[in-house]
């Protein structure tokens, strides 16, 4: 005979578990490939760029970022880099 306690726990643990998990891996795979694709061009981060124009400057000053010859996209993705990094607790 078969066990039916034994297939119900595989099916209750290790199929959903397997799928939450997947499902789990591709959000962040998503979100993080939206983070990439935000700096690709001056137009898709136009918003984040216009918006904070005037403190860019003090935000790099800030995040001991150089900005001598680079643009504001360069400039706000270091930003970004450099944030993310510290609310995920890496410093350097």
């Amino acid at each position: 005979m078969i066990d039916k306690k034994r297939r119900s726990f595989f099916n209750e643990f290790f199929v959903k578990n397997t799928v939450r998990f997947v499902a789990d891996t591709y959000d962040s795979y998503k979100k993080a490939k939206g983070d990439l694709e935000y700096f690709e061009s001056y137009e898709s981060a136009y918003t984040l760029i216009a918006e904070n124009l005037p403190f860019i400057e003090d935000e790099a000053k800030r995040l001991n970022i150089e900005t001598d010859g680079k643009s504001s996209l360069e400039i706000v993705k270091e930003i970004y880099d450099k944030n993310k990094d510290f609310m995920a607790g890496k410093t350097s």
